[in-house]
């Protein structure tokens, strides 16, 4: 269980960091 929430909270770190990345980009 402990292992599972770490992949989804990892998961969840990188759609969150690649979203802010994308409109970052979009935005320059």
């Amino acid at each position: 269980i402990v292992g599972h929430s770490l992949g989804g909270g990892t998961a969840a770190l990188l759609t969150y960091i690649l979203r802010e990345r994308k409109e970052f980009c979009s935005a320059s």
